[in-house]
């Protein structure tokens, strides 16, 4: 028996064993997947800013002007339960 705990599986396919079972771990990784990926979207912004603050620059403009993430579109590639998650929560804010 053999828990695979990675995405896919096509690093097996060139296995020529084939005297084990396969499983995956669904649905465990997509909360902390769509909370990556909401953060590294943010982080840039986020980085910008703290910049400006480094530099001693205080004005409020940036913090107007930041982008907002309800005009933000995200493109996912997959349709698994990654996938499937890291949508329901763009779409909570807006994507």
């Amino acid at each position: 028996w053999l828990q695979w705990s990675w995405a896919g599986v096509n690093a097996l396919a060139g296995t020529s064993r084939r005297d084990y079972t396969c499983t995956r771990l669904a649905g465990c990784f997509g909360p902390q997947m769509s909370e990556y990926v909401i953060g590294a979207i943010m982080s840039e912004d986020w980085r910008q800013l703290r910049r400006r603050q480094d530099e001693g620059a205080w004005d409020p403009e940036p913090f107007k002007k930041r982008r907002r993430l309800s005009t933000m579109t995200l493109g996912c590639l997959g349709v698994g339960d990654i996938s499937a998650v890291v949508v329901q929560r763009a779409q909570a804010f807006g994507m």
